[in-house]
């Protein structure tokens, strides 16, 4: 028994080492996961400015959220970009606010950032779309940079500056993609690189000069690449979400079109990018919802419910280390464990042999342990306290483990 419960801890701390990456210093069971704080806001912060497509100077602004009374010396910081086709929208979107509040209450400093939109309507081709998509990659990098030269100064906002993630909707998507993979003069055709120079490189001009803009991870909400092939000398960890039947930004690669109707350039939507992200060695996941449509969540609650509570997992397995592989020979399609979020039954499906179940909460305590045999077994899980999980299976001196929430 004693070797049983080993084999169990190591697979909730990664002792095997069979965890992804390394756990963040401020992890602690909670952090990341619970909603422990409270949002503390600052809005219209100036972050840089810049020419805008109508030859006109705009001041760049964000909302910055705080997690009220957290002491860690060094966070995490998430930076959203508000969707719109590059024609409209705001940092302000319910979406925008939405995503930066949870995640301040998760533990995160978030912001949300203004960017320059403008497209001529009398010249919308691929060059269009170019000189829009570098505008507000350009001011995404200045974001960037903006906490870079704070936590080298002032650090005002205690960022850990080596997890710093990207992220955004649609349009803001597309320029979270662009400012983590269009890195290289090299990955970008000659008419992209010029439309960059004639702008500072592609770094751009928009503020904070000399910092540079290192990204951890991004989160791809309906967003496409202009060629995938930015990705090939890989990148930041990737988290995607899209529907196979969207008609703003495609799903796979196919034709974008501008305002639905005018043919712009094939791309590289979430379908496409994912299995291409994991060919280049980028961690990558993907979540598709079947036929649906562009951005549900932003008109649907069902719809950001299950979208915050997939990049929450995203970002918790950044932070804390991910749970969900398979060491010594098990196989993901051995076993099922749902649903997940779970209110009072867990159901285990068992495909493979004949073993044990441990179920052990976050820190590592066993809260019990069951027979595992052929087929199906319920757990009830309706007195436990609400929280995170870690379902441990072990057959034959095999093990797989998986994260589970109950609510």
């Amino acid at each position: 028994m004693k070797k049983t419960i080993l084999l169990a801890m190591s697979a909730v701390f990664g002792l095997c080492g069979f965890a992804q990456g390394v756990s963040h210093p401020t992890c602690n069971g909670s952090r990341y996961w619970n909603e422990d704080y409270t949002p503390t806001i600052a809005s219209g912060i100036v972050y840089g400015q810049n020419v805008s497509q109508n030859g006109q100077t705009t001041t760049l602004k964000m909302d910055i959220y705080q997690p009220t009374g957290d002491n860690a010396a060094k966070r995490p910081l998430a930076i959203f970009a508000f969707g719109g086709s590059f024609v409209g929208g705001s940092r302000t979107s319910g979406d925008m606010i939405a995503f930066c509040e949870k995640f301040s209450k998760l533990g995160f400093v978030t912001a949300t950032i203004d960017y320059r939109i403008g497209v001529n309507f009398f010249a919308a081709d691929s060059f269009e779309l170019a000189r829009a998509v570098m505008r507000a990659t350009h001011d995404m990098r200045a974001a960037i940079r903006y906490f870079m030269k704070d936590a080298y100064t002032t650090n005002t906002y205690k960022i850990d500056t080596n997890y710093i993630f990207v992220g955004g909707t649609s349009a803001g998507a597309v320029t979270a993609l662009h400012a983590a993979y269009l890195d290289k003069e090299s990955d970008a055709p000659q008419y992209v690189i010029n439309i960059a120079n004639n702008w500072g490189g592609l770094a751009g001009t928009s503020g904070n000069p000399g910092y540079n803009t290192p990204i951890k991870g991004v989160l791809n909400l309906a967003g496409c690449l202009s060629d995938k092939v930015f990705m090939a000398d890989g990148g930041p960890d990737l988290c995607s979400m899209h529907g196979t039947a969207d008609d703003v930004v495609p799903y796979g690669h196919e034709m974008l079109f501008f305002s639905g109707i005018i043919p712009i350039k094939e791309v590289d939507g979430s379908g496409m990018l994912h299995p291409y992200a994991q060919s280049a060695g980028i961690t990558s996941r993907l979540f598709t919802w079947k036929n649906g449509g562009h951005v549900p969540y932003t008109t649907d609650p069902l719809y950001m419910d299950t979208t915050l509570i997939y990049l929450r997992s995203f970002l918790y397995d950044e932070m804390c280390g991910s749970l969900t592989a398979m060491p010594e020979g098990l196989k993901a399609s051995d076993f099922a464990i749902y649903p997940n979020p779970a209110t009072e039954k867990l159901t285990l499906r068992n495909d493979y042999q004949a073993g044990e179940v441990f179920l052990f909460d976050i820190t590592g305590k066993q809260v019990a342990s069951y027979a595992l045999p052929l087929g199906e077994t319920e757990i009830n899980v309706a007195n436990l306290p609400k929280g995170l999980y870690i379902v441990n299976i072990q057959c034959n001196g095999k093990q797989y483990s998986k994260k589970v929430e109950v609510k």
